[in-house]
Order: C-alpha cells, then structure tokens, then sequence
C-alpha cells in the first residue's frame, strides 16, 4: 500500500503499483465517483504540444473500441504528466502463471492462442488498422473463467502513421518482430499486420516451452527441441510466425487459426504420406522395409 493516499482529479486515490515498463507506472487505484477499482496507467513526463495531441487522438480512438478481451477505457487526463484510467481486470500475469507452472499444456495453450487471435483479428479489421506490437505474456491476464484478456496498450499504434523510425521503435526485445528493433538494418521497415503475428508466434512459444524469448540466449529456438511432446505441427506454426523476413511468415492471422485447428494434422509424413506418389513407390517402401526388417533378426541369431 502507498504511505499517504494519493488523489488524482479528486476521484482517484492511488492504492499500490500493480505494474511497470518502459512507457510508465500502472497503479491500483479507487474511483470514488463510481465506486470501484480502476487501473491507472502514469506514462512519462510531457514532451511537446504536438506529441500530446497525437496521444490524444489515440486515446479517444481505443476509447470507441468494443471488444470482450480489452479493458474499457474510462478516463483520460494529463498535468505534468500524462494519465490513462482503464477498467482493472483482475486475474494472474501470464508471464508469472508460465513460471509458476514452467509450460502450457499444448491443448491449453492452443485455446488460449485463438482467443489472443480474436482479439488480434478484430484490431487489424479496423479503420485504420491497429497494430498493437507487444503482444507478450506480461501484457495479458489470465482470469478466473480460464479466459485471457489483453491489459497494455501503450506501444499500440494506428496505420495511419508515417511509418517513421520512433514510430516503430516499439516492443520488447525476444518477441518483438526484427522490423520493429532493427532500426536501418537489414529488416527495418514500418511495423504492420505480421509484426502482430511474429509477437504472437514468441507469446506462444513462451506459453508452449517455458522459455522467456527475451532472456539470454534470446531468440526462438525448436519447441519441440525444448519440450518433445509437442505435435510437429505447433511447431511449424510457431516457427512460422516467428520468420526473420515478414514475407516468411504468415501473412494473416485468419492462415494461424486454420493452421491451429489441424496442428494434429501438420507435419505428420509417416509411411502413408507415399501413398500419393503412386503404387510402385508404395511398394518400393514396403520392400525396403522387409529387407531391412530381415537383416535385424539375420543379426540377432
């Protein structure tokens, strides 16, 4: 708890920190007016009048959005600095339920991967679209009903930008896609729909493996490397949306979700995968597999 009661506005008394990141302080706090508690997110000092008035456009731009995994937002206001006063979404850090349990089940992973697709689906079906761009296991909450829901959008921008460097120096290293860090480098480029997907794909390796993308040695590597009990076609999907190059990867998430429903399906090249070359490979296989069944019992006499 804080030591003297802070009141912004003459409504909001600050009760703890329940949060903090590059864009700021979120704080537990009681709104007096309706009686309930709010999230107060407390970014940095002001810059300039310009900057301010873009923020604000933004602000009131995800205040008309509507949809069952964000936060509505209640309020706005800035003094010497900038507030944000959200719905307060009670529930466990994903990132602290994942080191609790070290890895997601698959199956439970899979369920909660669609869900973060809904919300993602619904964010790039916008005009303009919205990119959000941390998508990461901090940022969502895991609630009482088994539901996730998405509490931070402070890198989120919209596609009506310029596309410029500061605009797309956003995210967190590990699972931010390489066009949003890299500057001038190599994939530098403006941040779009597969920067969102490439979030996803390190958020769902995390859930998956156990493994935080950020920590060292940062990067995605082989999920089933890490946890081999993994179907062949969950990893395909994460490493597929986790491609260097934004023409690598999945180019919408509507291609994630179907790939999603058959992962059981995916990579599965068994004995039977021949059957669609033609009769005589079929049997070639057959006979290769006799003899070499033949020469291990020869060997066993």
């Amino acid at each position: 708890m804080m030591g003297n009661s802070i009141v912004l506005e003459n409504k909001y008394e600050l009760i703890k920190p329940i949060g903090e990141g590059g864009n700021g302080i979120v704080y537990l706090a009681w709104d007096r007016h309706l009686e309930c508690m709010v999230a107060i997110k407390e970014n940095k000092l002001l810059e300039d009048s310009s900057s301010m008035n873009v923020l604000r456009s933004e602000m009131e731009f995800l205040r008309s959005l509507n949809h069952p995994m964000l936060p509505a937002v209640i309020d706005y206001f800035d003094t010497d600095k900038r507030y944000l006063v959200m719905e307060y979404i009670e529930g466990e850090n994903l990132c602290d339920h994942i080191e609790k349990e070290g890895k997601i089940a698959e199956d439970t992973a899979c369920e909660w991967a669609m869900q973060l697709l809904d919300l993602l689906l619904y964010l790039h079906g916008q005009k303009p679209t919205i990119i959000y761009r941390d998508l990461k296991p901090e940022n969502i909450i895991l609630c009482k009903d088994s539901k996730v829901r998405v509490v931070d959008f402070g890198s989120a921008c919209c596609m009506h930008y310029n596309g410029t460097l500061a605009e797309n120096m956003a995210g967190t290293i590990g699972y931010a896609a390489p066009e949003q860090l890299d500057g001038l480098g190599k994939y530098s480029g403006m941040a779009d729909e597969r920067s969102d997907i490439y979030n996803f794909g390190a958020t769902l390796y995390h859930m998956l493996t156990g493994f935080n993308p950020s920590f060292p040695p940062c990067g995605i590597r082989p999920p089933r490397f890490i946890n081999p009990q993994l179907t062949a076609g969950i990893e395909k999907i994460v490493l597929k949306c986790t491609q260097a190059e934004p023409s690598k990867r999945y180019q919408s998430v509507e291609e994630i979700k179907k790939d999603i429903m058959r992962r059981k399906y995916i990579g599965r090249r068994g004995f039977f995968a021949g059957i669609g070359r033609g009769r005589s490979y079929v049997i070639k296989r057959l006979e290769k597999n006799i003899c070499l069944t033949d020469k291990k019992t020869v060997g066993l006499i």
